[in-house]
């Protein structure tokens, strides 16, 4: 399940898509190709960028095959931001065993 939390004042309005795929990895390896996670959103009567963070253990990127990281910052143009897709992957965890 994918939590979306955001504030808006004053006109802004921000929306979110439902979230589609699946995050699977394994042990070692952070999840790829169709073990993303995918939303769009879009906003108006912004005054600043919008930053989209993953909680611990997973990462973000503007692009499936991008750099993915624990926060992404999108700017707007006027005060809007046309329909923009995140994706959402588990992050490498520690292989299995002892260490």
């Amino acid at each position: 399940m994918l939590n979306v939390i955001f504030v808006a004042l004053n006109g802004q309005s921000i929306n979110v898509s439902e979230s589609t795929g699946v995050i699977a990895a394994c042990a070692g390896s952070p999840s790829d190709g169709q073990f993303l996670l995918k939303f769009t959103f879009s906003a108006v009567g912004l005054t600043g960028p919008v930053s989209v963070s993953a909680p611990s253990n997973f990462e973000v990127s503007l692009s499936d095959g991008g750099s993915y990281t624990s926060t992404v910052v999108v700017n707007h143009t006027a005060g809007t931001i046309g329909s923009t897709p995140v994706f959402v992957r588990a992050k490498a965890s520690p292989g299995a065993g002892m260490i």
